[in-house]
């Protein structure tokens, strides 16, 4: 009997680092296993020591790194990895049209353009981002939407934890999800977890915590964003 080989779509992925400098690059590529990935970019100026160990990350996984110089030090002008990036798209696949798939690894609102003109040459857009740095513009223009992020990760488990605790304190959280303090503290920040003074008869009054399910953010990490 013959047997038939799986054709997985080629595709290229584009990494906007100074984005997502906490990347995991082997995470991600877990994530792109349903490509054939031919082509892998990664932009930034790499003088900023804080992308050092995503720099590593990067060359270990055979990503090609592309210098941006962005002034006289790392960042004094702005954006200048995003319009490299975008002429990066645009040479890659006229020297390999072949191409059906791009990934476009940032959340920045630059890229909103460049995903609707892929998709009118045809090209599958897909975008890898965490939703807490992600234009909304953005990721309604992909044909598929990859999470990345510690804090994504974060508000998916206090989802189960609700889902299955009646009630939920930080406390009770940080022990029962192995999530940090910190992590957690900086949901509350950003308004994505709500705190309130819940009474109990036989506890008394003390503070619970909630996911604020109204944040888009909230929202697009659970799949239930518009």
């Amino acid at each position: 009997m013959a047997t038939t080989t799986r054709r997985f779509p080629k595709a290229a992925v584009f990494v906007d680092a100074e984005n997502h400098a906490d990347l995991d690059v082997s995470a991600l590529m877990r994530q792109l296993r349903q490509f054939d990935v031919v082509e892998r970019h990664a932009y930034a100026d790499w003088r900023n020591q804080c992308l050092d160990h995503l720099s590593k990350r990067l060359n270990r996984r055979g990503f090609r790194m592309h210098h941006v110089w962005s002034g006289p030090r790392p960042g004094a002008r702005k954006d200048t990895a995003d319009s490299h990036m975008a002429r990066g798209i645009a040479e890659v696949l006229s020297r390999r049209p072949e191409i059906e798939v791009v990934v476009i690894v940032s959340g920045d609102a630059f890229f909103t353009g460049v995903a609707r003109q892929l998709r009118e040459q045809g090209k599958q857009v897909v975008v890898a981002s965490a939703p807490l740095r992600t234009s909304k513009e953005l990721r309604s223009v992909a044909d598929e939407y990859l999470l990345l992020g510690r804090l994504e990760r974060s508000i998916w488990a206090l989802d189960r934890l609700e889902r299955a605790s009646k009630h939920v304190t930080f406390r009770f959280a940080v022990r029962e999800l192995g999530i940090r303090p910190f992590d957690l503290a900086e949901l509350v920040r950003k308004g994505l977890v709500m705190q309130k003074e819940v009474s109990h008869p036989e506890r008394g009054t003390r503070p619970e915590i909630y996911l604020n399910r109204e944040a888009y953010a909230v929202q697009t990490v659970l799949g239930i964003a518009a």
